[in-house]
């Protein structure tokens, strides 16, 4: 027997297109802006898809979690995205120990984080009414989770409405993202399907442009580690600067002067593959500059927030400690996966922003964890 529903999935799915969850996200956004309004308290996006239904200078802060993030097999702490927000909560409290261990290891400075009561999570969706701005909660601090999306009958559907527009972005935005969205968010939404594709295109590039002017500002990682977005500003003869560049070139070329090296990566993947291979000379550069006095060290590359994050995290694991001195390597003592996992952690805690991706977290750990590093 046919299922009731079957005639209705060729028509919700037709429904999937890149304006109707554009225009979902705007009316479900709304939702959000008056829960946020009732309620009166700071205003966190989950960066994976919340960040959608926040608008530009909206939220307070961010976190960074996925679906399956404490379900079963999936309770441990993420260095590269570390847990200096609310946490999931999850009924099996012998799992508590397990979690203050994993957290002290990151060795995180949490002294403006502590808690003076315990979290406790409260659920609230569309449906659901709004609780003014008290009462005061005596015994805990609440964390209210807001589901955006209403949920809708099979029979009862709006028209154009699709639930969680913004899953997966990925397969539907034509690399749009939430801040481009909101920037532009009357022109998009009064945009067909047939031209939403070019204008995207068109607001892509033009955000580039505008982006790259503003990510130029380093970012302190330690009082003599910075990271920027590429070109890296004029040098001077107290910085050592290494500048990874999406065009690729030969070892050969890398060393432009005493203090300031070009290394041709490549772009994306790419760029993260060949970062394990370029790491022996990079680190081997500054350790010279360092050894001969040289001061701070600048690593820059074209995102200012992936390649030249992990090139900065071999580097405070392999040739720099936290005050910018040379780091005695101790054979007895070799580097763990603990130890760069801290390292990390601090990292993402002075530059939340940071995006190393995986495969560049995966080549530093392999340069410092191979032993034929």
């Amino acid at each position: 027997m046919t299922p009731l529903s079957s005639p209705l999935t060729p028509l919700h799915a037709s429904s999937l297109t890149p304006h109707n969850r554009l225009a979902s996200i705007a009316s479900d956004a709304a939702f959000i802006r008056s829960a946020a309004l009732s309620i009166q308290r700071p205003l966190v996006a989950n960066e994976r898809c919340g960040a959608w239904y926040v608008g530009d200078g909206a939220q307070a802060s961010s976190a960074y979690f996925k679906s399956t993030d404490g379900h079963e097999r999936a309770w441990k702490f993420s260095a590269r995205r570390p847990p200096r927000r609310p946490l999931n909560h999850n009924p099996n409290l012998s799992l508590l120990p397990i979690f203050v261990s994993d957290l002290a290891a990151l060795c995180l400075d949490l002294g403006e984080y502590k808690l003076s009561k315990p979290l406790r999570p409260l659920w609230i969706g569309p449906d659901s009414p709004l609780p003014g701005p008290g009462p005061i909660f005596e015994d805990y601090t609440p964390v209210i989770c807001c589901s955006a999306s209403r949920v809708e009958a099979e029979g009862e559907r709006t028209a154009g409405y699709v639930q969680g527009a913004a899953d997966d972005a990925e397969n539907w935005a034509l690399g749009l993202t939430p801040s481009i969205f909101w920037r532009n968010v009357d022109a998009l939404l009064a945009a067909s399907d047939a031209h939403l594709p070019s204008l995207i295109a068109t607001l892509i590039t033009e955000s580039r442009t505008t982006t790259s002017k503003a990510s130029k500002q380093p970012r302190q990682l330690t009082p003599s580690l910075s990271v920027t977005a590429l070109p890296l500003p004029p040098p001077t003869p107290e910085t050592c600067q290494i500048a990874l560049t999406a065009t690729p070139t030969p070892p050969q070329t890398w060393i432009q002067s005493r203090n300031r090296m070009d290394v041709g990566l490549g772009r994306h993947k790419k760029a993260s593959r060949n970062l394990r291979l370029a790491l022996p000379d990079v680190c081997g550069f500054v350790a010279r500059f360092v050894a001969a006095g040289g001061g701070r060290v600048m690593v820059g590359c074209e995102s200012g927030r992936d390649v030249c994050v992990g090139a900065a995290l071999a580097l405070l694991c392999r040739v720099v400690d936290e005050g910018g001195c040379l780091r005695v390597m101790d054979e007895g003592r070799p580097l763990t996966k603990a130890v760069v996992k801290a390292r990390l952690a601090a990292i993402m805690a002075a530059f939340p922003e940071a995006n190393p991706s995986r495969q560049t977290l995966q080549s530093v750990n392999s340069f410092l964890l191979d032993w034929r590093a």
